[in-house]
């Protein structure tokens, strides 16, 4: 548990240091009756943007700090001055790979697979997430709802005519 200054009455709560995110990305997957059936795993190609060093310097986690000057005597000015490190400078560049999102046998529409920080990067942060949205592929004979297949099918009916 925290405790801040305000707790005794004076300042401001602490503020936790938020992690910059990137964004998430969603992708559908088509996956076939006979992969949700058996499971299974498809290779999926993924194109994503990759931080690469670049040269020069940049400025960041800039921050500013207040300080006092005294002008005269019992007087004194308050100032504020933006303080930022030098850090390497980073550009995008796009890139491209396999993936393999493994199925679950039973997997239902609209479930998801995960992989944590693989979605768009952010400078001086992490990236969001990439999440594979199962979708159930269409079939040319069977038709899927929840658990249950269903199919539709013509029997056609012969009379025979017999005389003797």
């Amino acid at each position: 548990m925290k405790l801040s200054s305000s707790f005794f009455g004076g300042g401001q709560m602490e503020e936790e240091e938020k992690i910059v995110k990137g964004d998430d990305v969603i992708v559908e997957l088509d996956a076939t009756l006979e992969d949700l059936y058996m499971g299974g795993s498809l290779k999926v190609w993924r194109e994503k943007n990759i931080l690469k060093p670049a040269p020069g310097k940049r400025r960041c986690n800039c921050r500013n700090e207040v300080y006092h000057r005294q002008i005269g005597p019992g007087m004194f000015q308050q100032m504020t001055e933006q303080v930022c490190d030098q850090c390497p400078n980073v550009k995008y560049e796009r890139e491209g790979y396999f993936i393999t999102v493994d199925i679950e046998k039973g997997m239902q529409d609209g479930q998801e697979v995960a992989f944590y920080e693989d979605g768009e990067p952010i400078i001086d942060g992490e990236s969001g997430d990439l999440r594979f949205r199962i979708r159930t592929a269409p079939h040319d004979r069977f038709k899927r709802e929840g658990n249950d297949l269903h199919a539709t099918i013509t029997i056609t009916l012969v009379i025979f005519n017999l005389t003797c």
